[in-house]
């Protein structure tokens, strides 16, 4: 949970940093793993931080669209908006 805290506010840190820019903007982006955001305007964008077994989309506001996370073999956790699920 710690780790899922400190990677918002680092997202939150990312979106004020870049909402004057629009277009595609990487935080990072490797093999393993590609964050970063979208911006189409002041009002509309997506962030996202997706590696191999997770991938995380929030607004730019900061409110968490889709969660997805691998927890072991033949175990799937995701979230859409409010709703979470185990598969």
């Amino acid at each position: 949970m710690l780790q899922l805290a400190s990677s918002t506010v680092a997202i939150l840190f990312s979106i004020a940093a870049i909402s004057a820019n629009q277009g595609l903007h990487l935080k990072s982006h490797s093999e393993a793993q590609v964050e970063g955001c979208y911006i189409h305007n002041e009002t509309m964008g997506v962030c996202f931080d997706v590696g191999k077994g997770h991938m995380k989309l929030m607004k730019t506001t900061g409110e968490q669209i889709l969660l997805y996370r691998e927890l072991g073999p033949d175990m799937l956790f995701y979230q859409v908006l409010d709703q979470a699920f185990i598969e």
